[in-house]
């Protein structure tokens, strides 16, 4: 049964988001299966929030966004024996790369920052994510100060359902989390732009970009014992 949930700035419990580099549509849905098999296993622990699970258009990776009340509560709930086997299976469809973030800010258009977006169901919508592996510690600050001031422009064109900026815990991460209406829309704002273009070459100084489009798939509120 898939629900909806809320990206909010000033959320202050663990946020963790996970890329799977799957290789293959095949390998895509092998994970999927893995994971809707075993997801029952974090959705009945304490602080479980939810969980979005988000498949890219090209069939090569796939992109976990969870949301836990606390960090003790992620560790708990991945430290036991079920959850171990079940993720060793899931490491067997695919590479990962994940740690822990924080929700730095949410910009939806036309509205101050501090605001939130809405992950549901909604089949024409598109989500980016382009999860940013950072050379040093420093950079994180200094690359999130210039996205931070490209931010206006890029929300208020046509189809934008705004973005948000997540800061990992270690410093070596960043995560960008933005809504299209529709593919049509992403593309010609961003794809097909020049000016994002030379912008993306640009932030690439400040370290290694892992970017592509989902599909959201999935999401998974807590399932609470009678």
């Amino acid at each position: 049964m898939s629900e909806a949930t809320t990206i909010t700035t000033g959320f202050s419990g663990a946020t963790f988001i996970q890329l799977w580099r799957t290789h293959s549509a095949r390998m895509q849905q092998e994970w999927l299966a893995t994971m809707h098999a075993n997801i029952h296993l974090l959705q009945r622990r304490p602080g479980f929030r939810s969980m979005s699970l988000h498949t890219s258009l090209d069939g090569r990776n796939v992109l976990v966004y969870a949301q836990w009340e606390s960090d003790d509560d992620l560790h708990a709930a991945a430290d036991r024996p079920e959850v171990k086997a079940a993720r060793t299976e899931l490491d067997s469809h695919g590479e990962p790369d994940g740690t822990l973030f924080k929700v730095h800010s949410v910009y939806e258009p036309h509205r101050a920052p501090g605001g939130l977006l809405s992950i549901e169901l909604i089949p024409e919508r598109v989500t980016f994510v382009n999860l940013w592996i950072l050379a040093a510690e420093e950079q994180q600050q200094k690359l999130l100060s210039a996205m931070i001031g490209d931010t206006a422009a890029i929300i208020s064109k046509r189809g934008s359902r705004g973005m948000a900026y997540h800061t990992s815990f270690d410093g070596t991460r960043l995560v960008v989390y933005a809504q299209w209406d529709t593919l049509e829309a992403f593309d010609n704002a961003i794809t097909n732009s020049a000016v994002a273009l030379e912008n993306r070459n640009t932030l690439a100084r400040f370290g290694e970009p892992n970017a592509n489009t989902y599909r959201l798939e999935s999401v998974r509120l807590p399932i609470y014992r009678a």
